[in-house]
């Protein structure tokens, strides 16, 4: 079976990458990166083809990858419009970063982030690099794409919820880019959706939210979704071995299709994890 990763190299995508090797997958990666930085070098990443493609400049440029591919899973997202990938992977400014970003986006309305002065300790937004162009449009052009090379399936990381304070952009542009691929004909489309996704080896800053957030999805199980409206901030967290296992297992079974939730994505795990 050939899998072909879109952000392979990322946060979750080198997590599929990794349990898709250990059941003796094809795995192909694509992103602008290639291998990219991944600090931890293993065994397990020379089984996998890197290859470098701009696929939201040129979604064509997945052709010749696509061919001949079980599926297509593609991971790739943002969460804000700035590099908050590169905030995320600095301990000292991540969370200052992070706290900037969302009271920007509850205090201050409908200001365009993009006509604010940059700070000198941020990386200045990239205008392409926006909800609309990569949560959305990416995700239906690569769709295509793979339908076009004849993949039989389709799989998508959108997201569980929004959180209060972030641009509500960030739920609603994976939503329309599900809606999109859902009608994409001749294709398995399946929209896993995980909540807040920790990683404490891979991205140690994640696993500071996570006690809170398990905490919070407790307190509002409890309460019978008293603090639903929280969204993602009232959700279980999930390891992304969890969310790498779940997608895996949805790609290989042919009545999966649509949304994937929470409960899901640890039912799959847990039978990947036994099989």
């Amino acid at each position: 079976m050939k899998l072909v990763v879109l952000g392979g190299s990322g946060f979750l995508g080198h997590n599929i990458c990794k349990h898709a090797v250990a059941k003796g997958y094809q795995v192909v990666s694509v992103s602008r990166r290639g291998r990219g930085n991944i600090q931890f070098k293993e065994p397990w990443m020379e089984k996998v083809h890197w290859e470098r493609a701009d696929v939201m400049r040129d979604p064509h440029s997945l052709l010749p990858f696509a061919h001949g591919a079980s599926a297509v899973l593609n991971t790739v997202g943002i969460l804000m419009e700035s590099n908050y990938k590169q905030a995320l992977e600095n301990p000292r400014g991540s969370i200052l970063q992070l706290v900037k970003n969302l009271k920007g986006n509850v205090f201050q309305g409908s200001e365009n982030p993009l006509k604010k002065p940059a700070s000198p300790s941020v990386p200045p937004v990239n205008p392409s690099l926006n909800f609309e162009s990569v949560n959305r449009d990416l995700a239906i052009n690569t769709a295509k794409v793979a339908a076009e090379a004849h993949v039989p399936v389709y799989c998508y990381i959108s997201a569980h919820a929004s959180v209060p304070g972030l641009d509500p952009r960030y739920i609603s542009t994976k939503r329309e880019a599900e809606q999109a691929i859902s009608n994409i004909p001749n294709i398995r489309s399946i929209f896993v959706r995980p909540s807040f996704m920790y990683d404490t080896h891979a991205r140690p800053i994640s696993g500071i939210f996570a006690p809170f957030l398990k905490l919070s999805s407790g307190i509002n199980h409890f309460s019978s979704g008293l603090f639903d409206f929280l969204g993602a901030a009232s959700a279980e967290p999930l390891p992304t071995t969890v969310v790498a296992k779940a997608t895996l297992g949805a790609i290989l079974d042919p009545s999966i299709s649509g949304p994937v939730g929470i409960q899901r994505i640890k039912e799959l795990a847990n039978c990947e994890s036994s099989s």
